[in-house]
């Protein structure tokens, strides 16, 4: 069924290709001025707590992977509240499979990701030029960790969905869900390392992308180890609250119009 839905979409991409290329060149346009606004950060400063202009290109770059990532994947998982108030969860629910597999297959983007390629070439060259060296073992180590960090998103995501079997509409709480990207803003050593993991158990995007680009840096496996475990208990917390409220609010869901 997944290979199904990836040619249906590959179809589609292929009679709208124009609008993949506007959106690659949207996608570099805002990574340029990115750019732009860091560099004139860096003309007053050496540095932003102890990373350098190149470290902060990186650091952008994995932030811009994790978006991409998000939006090619699991894009419609933090809509699921929309299907349960408006009763098309009926639809997910007879399907002979797996609901949440069945909406992954239904909404999966992956040529999305060639959106990713002008901007990681963009970030790359620059932070080349500022005199970042790259490695295959910390490019690959840092990528599974943003990859870590999209998944857990993902989860989080549907787990605040699960609130509309007992709230109805949840715009709010959706909004919420959605903004956590806020915590991509700044690189999290701007933080100690225990409100930095205190904040990676509930959302470790930050620590992710902060931590991927100090892999690329240097690879620190103590650090690694650390993250990684953080990162699985912050996977285990969100995955077992989703069950639980997808259980649950299944058990006194009364399909559309009750």
């Amino acid at each position: 069924m997944l290979w199904t839905f990836l040619r249906i979409n590959f179809q589609r991409y292929s009679y709208y290709r124009v609008s993949l290329f506007l959106d690659m060149l949207a996608s570099a346009v805002f990574i340029i001025f990115n750019l732009a606004f860091w560099d004139v950060i860096f003309s007053r400063t050496e540095t932003f707590g102890n990373l350098t202009q190149g470290d902060i290109y990186i650091f952008l770059a994995m932030v811009e992977l994790l978006c991409i990532l998000e939006m090619a994947f699991f894009n419609q998982f933090g809509k699921v509240w929309d299907y349960i108030i408006s009763g098309e969860l009926d639809k997910l629910l007879i399907m002979p499979v797996n609901p949440v597999f069945y909406l992954l297959c239904r909404t999966i983007h992956p040529w999305n990701l060639i959106k990713a390629i002008p901007v990681i070439l963009i970030m790359v060259v620059a932070a080349y030029e500022q005199g970042v060296e790259f490695h295959v073992s910390s490019a690959l180590v840092a990528i599974a960790t943003v990859v870590f960090a999209t998944v857990i998103y993902a989860v989080i995501q549907l787990t605040t969905s699960c609130l509309a079997f007992w709230f109805g509409k949840i715009s709010v709480i959706d909004e919420v869900s959605d903004n956590l990207h806020l915590l991509n803003k700044v690189p999290h050593v701007i933080f100690s390392n225990k409100t930095k993991w205190a904040i990676a158990v509930i959302a470790p995007l930050g620590l992710a992308t902060t931590d991927a680009m100090l892999f690329i840096k240097e690879m620190d496996w103590q650090a690694i180890s650390v993250a990684l475990g953080i990162m699985t208990l912050s996977l285990a917390l969100w995955v077992g609250l989703c069950a639980t409220l997808w259980h649950f609010g299944r058990c006194r869901y009364n399909s559309y119009g009750g």
